[in-house]
């Protein structure tokens, strides 16, 4: 039995050394692979019926700290949101630039109010009109730049989220398969499921780049993958992870308003659960801070066209005059109604030098055309000329005027085919221009006249705008394509209820429709998120009108489409005033995109408005001086006084001059550069750290491995004796025996 015993312990001596041998040259030989940890080889005793019988091989176990892992997981993904974050504000930051850039926006409006300073102190100058014309075409095309650019980033970030999301199904895929060798291995009973868990752990690494994920493993080896709040991306099969990118990008298509594509995991949206990883960076760039970039551009476009317009409606051109005009906002019916509610408004013609050669103004007093209030055209004359005789509409008596008392028998007063407000005069030898004075005395001072527009024709005047010409956009300085096909709130909580204190009739009026081809109401108590069901659910409304609460900054604006791209007038009745407590308005999303120097200035810098109508009161007539500063100057004092902004992006409601808030959108934008890359910096060490602890930890060490390699060949060469011994105990019992 003694002999019987030790060969048999030698045997398993032998063996369980050939099986540290195998291993140790099997951590060697990976020493180098990414992702291998170093596996241990546990040795056993071997004990049958309480008698000691050597050794026999344990399990394989990996060397391993699991705390650790999921620390690397994490911060990994922390890390990767960081990155994509840097990649697309560091090329913001190039093209952007800083305050001091020759080429920044903040620059550039600097540069224009230079230019208008000079054409205050040299009105009839050609090359300071042209100065001030180039200036503003400079801003104005940059800011178009800019705007192209961050949509572009949106897109490239919306197109990423697509590719993120293959690659997601690929790396679920193979943990997938994974998962079904390592049970498989783990029920045969073998050993190799050490490898194939590396293999695995390296897959859920590259998975927690993209996203963060929860793992835990089941007793058979298999691993279950979560997101953070509890949707399967892989429990015995992997869910499809996808996103259907847009083909196009524009500062009114949001997630948020359900016009850009979520992230899913199967039939879920988990776009608002990812926290970290590439995902986050590509959502986050895409759906919150080039947006908020985009609003303070608009909001900067919005503000320079809207302020700068109203002050060159009150001028006019000289001595290059124009016999023709046509403004810029868009009737869609001829039910649309406006009303003279304060001041006069003086028309006159004048002669090539200058000098009055007619004049008239619209209400009775004085030999006015006679018209304080009514339409603006009707529908018979949409499309065509008028006619003496015609309904009492604004064009049908400055028609008459022109035709009847001055002689211009082919002139034209109408709204054309695009609904805009036309004047044509039918000859160039007069200039037409319009002065709004205080009353209806002539010559009085000269200030803006105000005008009530009914937008929906129910007889109640919806809004007040201040300038006759400023209203219909005849002398307008910069334009945009833009129309009012989208509208938008002031951006208020995602909590806000506007209070009312009792039920609002809200109506809807289009071009193809009419006027108030629908309505819905907004009952007291009920919330910004009510309001968008309501419209959504209306029947008469639904398939031309779509409402959408789109987040920005940090609350939500209220945004109401026309699904058909047509100008879209949003009214309500009388006794309520939700529109103008949420400030809904014609929306300014993507005007910094379409903005630019009206085309007839920009071919022919003389139309700039440099000078106003003035009267002289010893003639009791009214001209035009070519050295008259008085529009220009009031333009380059719009540049030196602080202007009220509305709440944009992360900027925030306030009084600030154009060169401030455009230099405060650029520090924003470095601001939270910088914040960034003191971020990666960190997190970029961090992971490092973790990744060397984790090497020192799960590594292959070859001094390590060596020794052990000593250990196990001297532990096989002693089993070796012990065999060799007992063989030549038996040959000496053999010989005794024989």
């Amino acid at each position: 039995m003694g002999i019987t015993l030790a060969l048999s312990a030698a045997i398993g001596g032998l063996k369980t050394a050939q099986k540290g041998l195998d291993l140790t040259s099997h951590n060697l030989s990976n020493i180098n692979t990414e992702g291998y940890t170093r596996k241990i080889y546990r040795q056993n005793s071997r004990v049958i019926d309480g008698i000691g019988m050597g050794s026999e091989a344990g399990q394989y176990t990996r060397s391993i700290d699991e705390g650790l892992v999921r620390n690397i997981q994490r911060e990994n993904g922390t890390y990767e949101h960081l990155k994509v974050t840097d990649s697309y504000l560091s090329r913001l930051e190039d093209m952007f630039g800083t305050p001091a850039d020759n080429t920044s926006v903040s620059h550039l409006v600097n540069d224009m109010q230079i230019a208008f300073d000079q054409l205050s102190s040299d009105a009839n100058n050609i090359a300071t009109q042209s100065n001030a014309v180039e200036a503003a075409i400079r801003a104005t095309e940059h800011i178009n730049k800019l705007s192209d650019f961050i949509q572009n980033l949106r897109y490239e970030a919306d197109r990423s989220l697509a590719d993120a999301a293959s690659e997601i199904n690929s790396i679920l895929k193979k943990i997938d398969t994974l998962n079904s060798e390592i049970v498989r291995t783990n029920n045969l009973g073998g050993h190799g499921a050490g490898d194939l868990k590396d293999q695995r752990d390296m897959a859920i690494l590259s998975l927690h780049e993209k996203m963060d994920c929860i793992t835990y493993e089941r007793s058979n080896g298999e691993v279950v993958i979560l997101t953070k709040s509890g949707r399967a991306l892989l429990d015995q099969e992997a869910s499809d992870i996808r996103h259907t990118s847009s083909t196009q990008t524009s500062a009114w298509l949001t997630y948020s308003g359900g016009t850009l594509d979520g992230f899913y995991a199967g039939r879920y949206d988990i776009t608002n659960e990812i926290k970290s990883g590439e995902l986050k960076g590509l959502i986050e760039m895409r759906d919150e801070i080039l947006p908020e970039l985009q609003g303070e551009l608009d909001e900067l476009a919005q503000k320079l066209m809207q302020n700068l317009n109203q002050v060159h409606n009150r001028g006019a051109s000289f001595p290059d005059m124009v016999s023709k005009v046509e403004g810029t906002r868009t009737f869609i019916d001829d039910g649309q109604t406006i009303n003279l509610s304060s001041g006069d408004v003086r028309i006159t013609l004048f002669n090539q030098d200058g000098s009055q050669a007619h004049s008239t103004t619209l209400s009775r007093m004085n030999g006015g055309v006679g018209f304080a209030s009514g339409a603006v055209y009707d529908s018979a004359t949409h499309a065509g000329n008028v006619t003496a005789g015609t309904p009492d509409t604004l064009a049908s008596h400055i028609e008459d005027w022109l035709k009847n008392d001055v002689g211009l028998t082919t002139a034209t007063a109408k709204v054309n085919s695009e609904g805009k407000f036309e004047i044509d005069l039918g000859t160039i030898n007069y200039g037409i221009a319009f002065r709004d004075e205080a009353t209806t005395a002539i010559g009085s001072e000269h200030t803006d006249a105000t005008i009530q527009f009914d937008a929906d024709g129910d007889g109640t005047y919806d809004k007040d705008v201040q300038g006759f010409s400023n209203f219909f956009g005849l002398g307008d300085f910069f334009e945009t394509p833009w129309k009012g096909w989208v509208n938008d709130s002031d951006i208020v909580s995602s909590k806000y209820n506007p209070n009312l204190a009792a039920a609002a009739t809200i109506n809807f009026s289009d071009e193809t429709n009419g006027l108030q081809f629908g309505s819905i109401t907004i009952q007291p108590g009920e919330s910004l998120a009510d309001i968008v069901n309501t419209i959504n659910n209306e029947t008469a409304i639904k398939d031309f009108v779509q409402a959408q609460l789109v987040k920005e900054g940090s609350g939500y604006r209220l945004r109401i489409t026309h699904l058909n791209s047509e100008e879209l007038a949003i009214t309500e009745n009388a006794g309520t005033n939700f529109l103008s407590n949420i400030g809904m308005e014609k929306s300014s999303a993507a005007i910094s995109t379409e903005i630019k120097v009206k085309d007839e200035i920009a071919n022919s810098a003389s139309l700039v408005h440099s000078g106003a109508v003035q009267y002289d009161s010893l003639s009791g007539k009214y001209y035009m001086s070519p050295s008259d500063n008085t529009i220009s100057s009031e333009i380059n004092s719009l540049f030196s006084t602080p202007q009220a902004f509305e709440q944009a992006g992360y900027l925030g409601k306030g009084d600030h001059t154009f060169s401030e808030y455009s230099t405060s959108i650029l520090n924003h934008m470095a601001n939270t550069a910088n914040q960034n890359d003191g971020l990666i910096t960190y997190q970029k060490t961090l992971t490092e750290n973790l990744a060397f602890k984790s090497s020192s930890e799960s590594g292959v060490n070859m001094d390590e491995e060596l020794s052990n390699l000593m250990m196990f060949e001297q532990a096989y060469a002693a089993a070796a004796k012990i065999i060799q011994a007992t063989q030549n105990m038996l040959d000496i019992l053999n010989s005794i025996l024989n």
